[in-house]
């Protein structure tokens, strides 16, 4: 395979996995679930801030993890 399809692949796999988590704090089984139970909250700058990690020091950045 070629890097791009690896880059593709990668990136699969982290949405996938992002969307697992997301189910679980939904407490969703199934995508159907899921649309049902979706909510949109709006956070504070501070709650984004305070729900990352912070005051660690970190040695190798997260592959989707890009502090802004």
């Amino acid at each position: 395979t070629d890097a791009t399809t690896n880059t593709h692949v990668e990136y699969v796999q982290i949405t996938a996995n992002g969307l697992s988590s997301g189910m679980g704090y939904a407490g969703a089984a199934t995508l159907p679930e899921l649309h049902q139970r979706a909510r949109f909250m709006r956070v504070t700058t501070a709650g984004r801030e305070e729900s990352h990690p912070h005051d660690v020091t970190i040695t190798h950045e997260a592959p989707n993890y890009h502090s802004s």
